[in-house]
C-alpha cells in the first residue's frame, strides 16, 4: 500500500502548539500536532492526491477537550491515531494506533476528532473522491511552569475627621506582599483624605478598607 509523508512548513505548517488557560485550573495546556503526516489510501487504488486537512489541525483541540479528571491527576501522554477518511472528506472512524497510557486521553482525542477533522478527500487518477486514512499524533501536555503564587493584601485606614489618617492596619497579607504589608501603612498614613461629614453636616471619621489581589496566568 502506497503512502506520503508530507512535511508542510511555515503558514502551511500541520504543526501547532498552543497554551490557554484551562478553565477553573491553574494550570495551561498544550495541545499539539505533529509536522510529519502519514497518509494512506484505502483500498488497492493509489490516489493521484492525498487527503488534506481543510483546517490547521491545531484547531481540532481546545483547552477544553483536556479531560477534567487527567488534568487534576496531571497525567500528560502522546497519541497516534489512524482516521478513516469518507469520501466527502469527513472522519468515520478513529483507531488509536499508540496509546497515551491513558484510556481517556485516547478517548478524547478520537471524539474531538471524529468531531471536528475536515478533509478535502482524497482522488484517484480521475479526480474522483475516495476513502483514505490521515495519521498523526496529538500531544497532551500540562504546563507546568513556575508562576508566581496569587497575592494578597487587606488594610484598612481609621481616617479623622480633620481628613489625617489615625490608624492604619494589615488585615490580611499572603504571598507575596507578606514582607512589604506594613510599607502600605508607611505611605497611606502621610496622606491627607477629603473631610466627610454626616447628613448634619457634621466631621465624622471613617474606616477605609482596600483589597489588592494579584494573579498571574500563562498568555501565549
Amino acid at each position: 500500500m502506497a503512502a506520503w509523508n508530507i512535511c508542510r512548513l511555515g503558514a502551511a505548517s500541520v504543526a501547532v502548539a498552543f497554551v490557554l488557560p484551562a478553565a477553573a485550573q491553574d494550570e495551561g495546556v498544550t495541545l499539539s500536532v505533529e509536522e510529519v503526516v502519514t497518509y494512506e489510501p484505502v483500498g488497492p487504488d493509489t490516489p493521484g492526491r492525498p487527503a488534506t486537512p481543510k483546517t490547521s489541525p491545531g484547531s481540532w483541540l481546545t483547552a477544553d477537550d483536556y479531560p477534567v479528571e487527567a488534568r487534576r491527576d496531571g497525567r500528560e501522554g502522546n497519541v497516534s491515531f489512524m482516521l478513516q477518511v469518507g469520501p466527502d472528506g469527513r472522519p468515520i472512524g478513529c483507531t488509536v494506533t499508540e496509546s497515551s497510557g491513558s484510556a481517556d486521553l485516547d478517548a478524547a482525542a478520537c471524539d474531538a476528532l471524529m468531531q471536528r477533522a475536515r478533509f478535502d478527500p482524497a482522488r484517484d487518477d480521475a479526480g474522483k473522491p475516495i476513502a483514505s486514512t490521515y495519521r498523526n499524533r496529538i500531544m497532551w501536555k500540562l504546563d507546568t511552569r513556575d508562576l508566581p503564587e496569587p497575592t494578597v493584601i487587606e488594610t484598612y485606614l481609621i481616617v479623622g475627621t480633620n481628613g489625617e489618617v489615625e490608624e492604619c492596619g494589615v488585615t490580611k497579607a499572603e504571598g507575596g506582599f507578606g514582607p512589604r504589608a506594613r510599607m502600605f501603612c508607611e505611605t497611606a498614613g502621610q496622606a491627607r483624605y477629603v473631610q466627610q461629614r454626616d447628613e448634619d453636616g457634621n466631621p465624622v471619621r471613617m474606616r477605609v478598607t482596600t483589597r489588592v489581589q494579584v494573579t498571574h496566568e500563562v498568555v501565549e
